[in-house]
């Protein structure tokens, strides 16, 4: 019996090729059922419309099979933690490795290339629908913020906008800032440039959601950490300042008080008079001196003094005090170094505290006797304020009664 060798075997024992040809031999290449161009080989363009058509159909059975199965299986995930036994419940899932699912996906599997033509065709328009959608939905959420944002931006300069009186109104006239009134709708001071400053130092302070005292108390309380920093801060790097660039810094308020100081010739010799107090209380030479100066200019009693016996209006003392400890301010923040946090928080600060009187003197009654108290011990031009509105809200003869009427101890 012959002993079967292979080519390779033979030529490595004997060094030479057999004289005997390769046998080749064929593979069997299996051929994949080819899906027909139309579901009718002798249909026209009539049948390829059709199947064009049909696919499309189920695409968007596909579509639908799978929002049930994303239904079904949250609805049985409900049961099961409700303690539901859902297995003899009779649900038929539609996955293709059921009965019922093979079926249903068979039944849905393209015929023919004008099938899948049209099935190509139900995604895509399924996908273009989608990013429509998630565009409208991303416009509405931008509309939404939009209005969000402009409603909040009108409360918070209706909450720091001046009580409007003939002098405030007269000033709104003459800057061009009353709309024309219309046919069931009165005229309109619009926002000034100061209202607009003023509600941008406290936006990240008050809400709508918020009470007007809620909104006054947050206001303070930033007040205060901005002044504790900067304290802290000037402490550490206290530096010597020039009294007469001072004096020049503290003149110049009078320029943005010159429409005030036309109306009211005592004016403009009032606010020098509080230059020269405010600048024998300053205890030393230095930022700290000037800045604990600047933090009672008007809790100093000559300056007090000589506000309640001028015969001035009570915004003309409001104005005076403000302008005055605006321009210290400045001044402080001029001598701290370039970049630092606390120059751009030391201007803020003043906007915070003309914001802060303008919502008490509007909103006294909602702030209330007791709050009203504590806020003018922090900040005793409130005095004057609320002494124009004292009468109306507590019964007393005017000017004189708010001074008493808060109560301050400074």
């Amino acid at each position: 019996m012959p002993i079967p060798i292979t080519r390779a075997e033979y030529e490595k024992k004997f060094g030479v090729k057999p004289n005997v040809p390769a046998v080749s031999i064929p593979i069997p290449i299996e051929s994949k059922p080819t899906t027909p161009l139309l579901t009718k080989e002798s249909g026209g363009i009539g049948t390829a419309l059709k199947d064009v058509g049909t696919g499309f159909v189920k695409s968007l059975g596909e579509s639908a099979i799978g929002t049930a199965q994303l239904f079904q299986s949250a609805g049985k995930g409900a049961l099961g933690l409700a303690g539901v036994d859902t297995s003899q419940m009779g649900f038929k899932s539609l996955d293709e490795s059921t009965p019922e699912g093979a079926g249903v996906s068979e039944t849905l599997r393209a015929k023919s290339r004008g099938e899948q033509i049209g099935k190509a065709l139900g995604l895509a328009t399924e996908i273009g629908t989608g990013f429509v959608k998630s565009g409208a939905q991303a416009a509405l959420k931008t509309r939404q913020a939009t209005k969000f944002a402009q409603k909040n931006e009108k409360y918070v300069l209706d909450l720091v906008s001046p009580k409007v009186t003939t002098e405030v109104a007269e000033t709104a006239l003459r800057q061009g800032r009353v709309t024309e009134p219309k046919l069931f709708r009165s005229s309109k001071i619009l926002p000034s440039s100061r209202d607009k400053q003023l509600a941008e130092a406290i936006k990240d302070f008050v809400s709508p959601k918020k009470s007007v005292l809620q909104n006054t108390d947050s206001i303070d309380k930033g007040i205060r950490q901005i002044n504790q920093g900067v304290r802290e801060y000037i402490i550490q790097n206290k530096v010597p300042f020039n009294m007469n660039q001072l004096k020049s810094q503290l003149n110049a308020g009078k320029e943005e008080l010159k429409l005030i100081f036309a109306s009211d010739k005592t004016a403009e010799r009032t606010y020098n008079a509080v230059v020269d107090e405010f600048m024998k209380h300053i205890s030393s030479g230095d930022t700290i001196g000037l800045f604990e100066a600047r933090q009672s200019v008007d809790k100093i009693p000559a300056i007090q003094k000589l506000l309640s016996s001028q015969g001035l209006g009570e915004n003309v003392k409001k104005e005076v005090v403000l302008t005055v400890r605006e321009m210290a301010n400045k001044y402080v923040a001029e001598l701290l170094p370039q970049g630092n946090n606390y120059r751009n928080l030391l201007l803020k600060e003043s906007r915070m505290i003309r914001a802060i009187e303008n919502i008490a003197e509007k909103g006294a009654k909602m702030i209330g006797k007791n709050n009203l108290q504590i806020l003018a011990n922090r900040y005793p031009i409130l005095k004057w304020v609320i002494g124009g509105t004292a009468a109306g809200i507590f019964g007393g003869a005017g000017v004189g009664v708010g001074s008493a009427i808060i109560g301050s101890t400074d």
